[in-house]
């Protein structure tokens, strides 16, 4: 067989003298070949600073607008906050209209304290479970009822009572006072001749009273709530007699209390042609009698609450439950 010619040694191919791969933007060796595909022009600088104002354009600009405003300023207007006092916020109305506001408005919380005999307390007691509540819903007027009634109280206790709770509280924005049935005769016996029968005892006992809140409570708008009747006066022999003390009583007190600046509460449903808002005891008041007492008493508070000028609630004539309250 023919023997195999010696094949040549491998001669080196092309690849080897092509230039090495480069990855991920490696750089070439040769810096010429570089340089026109990655040369990025930079932004000239007078580009960028042309927008600006220089600081002798910026101060003309601020010598313009301080001459327009009519202030002599030569420097520039300084970048920081208004110094206080020069109206960086508008003022509020209150400050500009002070005469606006009652004389006997407070912008705090207000306490009023409702005191007096078994009416009072057997009122709080129902007003806990009715749909008023004890405050009688006159949260929305910031104002707070605080109530302290004592069964059998008389004139002669409203004053030492009042001295009682000025050692734990403050003196009240309003004192509610409903006592002085139990003066009208309460003792068996008692005739018309006696000092428990007579008016004007009564009436100068009461007068004496507010001349003495007044002094404790300098403050305080002082209400009279009226003595309600009673389809049977205890110990009196003449009913009719004590019905009429008892409107004496009233109409006194309402006239002295209103000329020293206080107010009055009626409360014209409770009457004794109407025996269902007695209980059977004919002396307090019926659930229905009540509920008649607390809105009374409510709508007479939230009407001296909103407007000073209000003396009496509710007006003569304006009897029934239909009238309307905000």
């Amino acid at each position: 067989m023919p023997k195999r010619k010696n094949r040549e040694p491998a001669q080196p191919t092309t690849r080897s003298k092509r230039q090495p791969r480069h990855h991920h933007g490696a750089v070439a060796a040769n810096p010429q070949a570089q340089s026109a595909p990655i040369s990025i022009d930079p932004v000239a600088p007078a580009q960028t600073t042309t927008s600006l104002l220089s600081s002798e354009q910026l101060q003309q600009v601020s010598q313009a607008v301080a001459d327009i405003l009519g202030q002599n300023r030569t420097q520039p207007m300084p970048i920081e906050p208004l110094q206080p006092g020069m109206g960086t916020q508008p003022m509020p109305i209150e400050s500009l209209q002070p005469s606006m506001a009652g004389p006997d408005q407070c912008t705090g919380p207000r306490t009023i304290w409702i005191l007096g005999s078994s009416i009072v307390k057997h009122a709080f007691c129902y007003a806990r479970k009715s749909q008023y509540g004890a405050n009688l819903e006159l949260d929305r007027h910031n104002a707070t009822i605080f109530w302290q009634g004592k069964g059998g109280m008389r004139v002669e206790e409203i004053c030492s009572k009042v001295r009682t709770l000025l050692k734990v509280q403050n003196a009240p924005h309003m004192l509610v006072i409903h006592c002085g049935g139990n003066n009208i005769p309460a003792s068996k016996g008692a005739k018309i001749g006696d000092r428990h029968a007579k008016s004007a005892d009564l009436r100068d006992k009461l007068k004496t009273v507010i001349e003495k809140l007044i002094q404790l409570l300098p403050s305080t708008i002082i209400i009279w709530s009226q003595i309600l009747p009673r389809l049977h006066w205890r110990g009196g022999i003449n009913q009719p007699a004590m019905e009429r003390t008892r409107m004496r009583v009233n109409s006194y007190v309402a006239t002295l209390l209103i000329g020293l600046g206080g107010k009055y509460i009626r409360y014209p449903e409770l009457h004794k042609a109407n025996t269902g808002m007695f209980c059977k005891d004919k002396v307090h008041l019926s659930g229905m009698g009540n509920d008649m007492f607390l809105y009374r008493l409510q709508q007479a508070l939230q009407a001296f609450l909103n407007d000073s000028s209000v003396k009496v609630s509710p007006r003569v004539g304006q009897n029934g439950p239909w009238l309307r309250y905000d």
